[in-house]
């Protein structure tokens, strides 16, 4: 079935979906769980199990970066080294490629390696606080949710503190690639973003080979020296990915967390009650307002999800923020409970994708949420209206003004 929507029934582009999607899931769950969309031009999956499921077929191909129609059209064949670069990125590459970089990354990644980090990140939180402590007031995204995951994973990467705003711009020209349809001139925009990007990296890379430090670059050319061996661009645009993944999501998870906190006052004094439970709440926050409302994959042999016919060739969306509030997997999904136990959310992804950094990003998440609410009890909302980035994936607030 092929469902057309009604602009008197939802705009699927409009600022209340980048707002609250969820009232929009649950139609598309309860009428259309599995349909092809004429909005985006593929299958969109939005029950849990079907979601889970997909994670697992081998038929369903994360491989979907080559560019395809796009570089047969006018004035887009000059981009095919971009969509060269992105598809050596771990998170587009199936095995044995997927499988060979991930490996080398893991080990940079380990819940182990990312326990050594909490003091660090304990201490760029307080930092972060400090300067605002005085002021009774702070705009969250900017004093902290995106400072605390940019200098963090600049650090695991030997950026400098100096060419962190460069870095910033590079990343959000990515981001915007990965949540939005493609456009002519945001890909050319990109392209630049991401030579200037590896030219950088390529620095860092010929400077980690002369002077090892402790930190992911070293770790990854280690490996690489032992006998697993990446490309250069390999090399450079995993870099690159794991940068822009190491703080656009976890800068959601702390805004939409302590937005989701502060909207549920009676949820916000159980956590303050008893810190003891940021760890469930931490999972409650991924689950209820995902950081990321969606992945792709693209069907590599004809294949079915409930009862439909993929074709191969089509691409196929997953809904994890649609699954994460499905009914048949969570009670009461659409309520916030920061004890809630059996939490097994997809905010992380699935499977042999699973977000590799999801360690950090917990670790993160809970140093910031308990810190601000331990530091900062009469915390609250402004009567500031708030303002969502126009991103179908990447979920998150532009702003999220606060007085305490």
């Amino acid at each position: 079935m092929v469902y057309h929507y009604s602009k008197n029934e939802y705009d699927f582009y409009g600022a209340e979906l980048y707002a609250n999607p969820y009232p929009f899931y649950d139609k598309l769950r309860a009428k259309y769980p599995v349909h092809l969309d004429s909005y985006f031009g593929c299958w969109v999956v939005t029950t849990y199990e079907d979601v889970v499921a997909a994670f697992a077929n081998r038929d369903l191909s994360s491989e979907r970066a080559e560019g395809g129609a796009l570089l047969r059209q006018e004035g887009w064949k000059e981009l095919q080294p971009l969509f060269a670069h992105i598809a050596n990125l771990m998170f587009y590459a199936d095995a044995p490629k997927h499988t060979q970089i991930r490996a080398l990354i893991n080990k940079a990644f380990s819940a182990r390696m990312m326990e050594t980090w909490r003091d660090r990140v304990q201490q760029i939180v307080n930092e972060q606080l400090d300067l605002v402590q005085d002021q009774h007031h702070m705009e969250l995204i900017h004093d902290l949710a995106q400072e605390l995951p940019l200098q963090t994973i600049s650090d695991m990467l030997g950026i400098p503190p100096q060419d962190r705003t460069r870095f910033k711009q590079w990343s959000d020209d990515l981001a915007y690639f990965l949540g939005n349809a493609p456009t002519l001139e945001k890909c050319t925009q990109l392209m630049q973003s991401m030579n200037e990007f590896m030219d950088y990296f390529r620095g860092i890379v010929e400077e980690h080979r002369a002077h090892p430090r402790d930190n992911i670059v070293s770790a990854l050319l280690l490996a690489e020296e032992q006998g697993v061996t990446l490309t250069e661009d390999e090399l450079l645009i995993n870099c690159v990915g794991i940068f822009v993944g190491g703080h656009e999501t976890t800068t959601n998870l702390i805004g939409n967390g302590l937005l989701a906190l502060l909207q549920n006052p009676q949820q916000l004094q159980i956590l303050r009650n008893d810190s003891s439970l940021i760890k469930s709440a931490i999972e409650e926050l991924l689950r209820y307002d995902s950081p990321v409302q969606f992945t792709a994959r693209i069907a590599k042999a004809t294949t079915q999800i409930r009862g439909k016919k993929i074709y191969k060739g089509q691409k196929v969306m997953l809904m994890l923020g649609a699954a994460n509030h499905d009914p048949q997997q969570f009670q009461e999904p659409n309520r916030l409970d920061v004890s809630r136990h059996e939490n097994r959310h997809l905010a992380f992804g699935g499977n042999v994708h699973y977000c590799i950094g999801a360690a950090l990003a917990r670790i993160e998440g809970q140093i910031a949420i308990n810190t601000i609410l331990r530091r900062m009890p009469q915390i609250q909302l402004t009567s500031s209206p708030l303002e969502w980035q126009e991103n179908l994936s990447y979920h998150g607030l532009k702003a999220l003004p606060l007085t305490f």
